[in-house]
């Protein structure tokens, strides 16, 4: 059996299945051709290990890198509690309180940090290569993870001396190329760092030499790297 492109479901080629009975996880599956497929699914998709991941995944994107484990355990029951059912694990994310309490809590990746530069500027972009560029720069390139776990969610993977020094080179390009189409890089910075960004960060930006530098200091910041 392999996945198909059909989400959710998954192709039985009976050609490459090796009949009879298989154990996985302690348990037998005597089912034949694609019913033994559909039963070893059904099972790893309510196992507590599967409600952990999928919790952990959650709590680590919209909370911290290090979820705390009460709300792990929560999300992960709630899972187990509704078979699954995806929306009542968000809805049980958005009411914690630690989804809210520290701002800036998480580094953006990039795709995050792309994207939010160029909405924070409002220009047009000129074409796909505006974003696809700088992700490859940024090690990042769409639909091309490591591994099958997919890209890491975490600030040590993305936060290294080089991977910063990249981005503040992107910052720089970015400014020099979209400075003569933006008014005020203030209003920018206020706009989207304001109410959490450091007055030195501030007055940094309201001083520079140019709009293009003001703009490369305003997506360089500590304040508009987190999220």
């Amino acid at each position: 059996a392999v996945f198909s492109g059909d989400y959710g479901h998954f192709e039985f080629r009976e050609i490459s299945h090796e009949p009879g009975p298989k154990t996985l996880l302690g348990k037998t599956y005597s089912q034949s051709d694609k019913a033994q497929g559909e039963a070893v699914l059904r099972d790893l998709s309510r196992h507590r290990s599967t409600a952990n991941f999928i919790a952990t995944k959650l709590a680590r994107h919209f909370i911290a890198d290090e979820p705390p484990a009460k709300v792990v355990d929560q999300l992960a029951r709630v899972f187990l509690a509704t078979d699954g059912h995806l929306p009542s694990v968000y809805e049980a994310l958005i009411d914690r309180h630690e989804a809210w309490e520290q701002p800036l809590a998480k580094l953006k990746n990039p795709n995050d940090y792309v994207v939010s530069s160029y909405r924070a500027l409002g220009v047009s972009l000129r074409g796909p290569q505006d974003v696809l560029g700088p992700l490859r720069q940024l090690k990042h390139p769409p639909f091309t993870p490591g591994s099958p776990a997919g890209w890491p969610d975490t600030a040590v993977s993305w936060g290294g001396e080089d991977a910063l020094l990249k981005r503040i080179e992107w910052a720089v390009a970015l400014g020099k190329r979209t400075s003569g189409q933006i008014e005020s890089p203030l209003a920018i910075a206020n706009d989207t760092i304001g109410p959490i960004a450091d007055q030195h960060t501030l007055l940094a930006i309201e001083r520079a030499a140019s709009a293009a530098q003001a703009l490369a200091l305003l997506f360089s910041s500590p304040e508009f790297q987190q999220r």
